[in-house]
């Protein structure tokens, strides 16, 4: 299942990088006056000496798997985001948060007398709003925290011998993730990687300069 973007990623990220950062001019997923594309930028100052200028681009990556409690679907959600350190300064551009609607294959299927259809949503489970980071002591590592909104599971609609279908999923969630830490001096890095059957959850960033 993770062929769907993980392996894509990894191997074609330059491409990939260009067209997630240019490509797509704001978030995709965030539409409204309420949507606070203002918090995207915020910025934290503090003194340092270990660098001049960095940018890193960090990808997200999450997949469920089985998520109608039917048959095997699987659900990939994705999104990206910029980090840009300049003489200790740490922003989040606001064009550079992209969020991609979820992925959904099979959309539909059965097992048994049981049947579900996929109720295709833009929101998915990873909605970046805006991001904030510090920086610890030291110099090297680097703590963010985002902020996102109007994340759902995903919704099902669930019949029985083909009768009258009923909704499951689509429960609000907080989103994924809530927090990430980094190394500046890595080049390339899992900032957090988690493997396990039914889900696979991957926060990668790459430096670049």
């Amino acid at each position: 299942m993770k062929i769907a973007y993980t392996l894509l990623v990894r191997t074609f990220w330059p491409a990939i990088l260009l067209i997630v950062v240019f490509a797509l001019p704001q978030c995709s997923k965030n539409t409204g006056a309420n949507n606070h594309q203002n918090d995207s930028d915020t910025i934290f100052r503090r003194k340092v000496t270990a660098f001049d200028s960095s940018a890193f681009h960090v990808v997200f990556d999450m997949l469920l798997t089985r998520t109608s409690g039917v048959f095997q679907d699987s659900c990939e959600d994705f999104a990206s985001i910029q980090i840009v350190i300049r003489n200790g300064v740490i922003s989040f551009p606001a064009d550079s948060i992209q969020n991609i609607a979820p992925l959904v294959q099979p959309t539909s299927g059965k097992e048994g007398d049981w049947s579900a259809v996929w109720v295709p949503d833009d929101i998915g489970e990873i909605n970046i709003t805006g991001a904030s980071a510090i920086l610890l002591p030291g110099d090297s590592i680097v703590v963010v925290t985002l902020k996102e909104s109007g994340t759902v599971s995903p919704k099902w609609m669930i019949s029985f011998l083909n009768g009258t279908p009923t909704s499951a999923g689509g429960d609000q969630t907080p989103g994924w993730p809530l927090a990430f830490d980094f190394n500046i001096n890595l080049k390339n890095q899992d900032a957090f990687k988690l493997d396990q059957p039914g889900s696979f959850w991957l926060v990668w960033v790459i430096k670049d300069y």
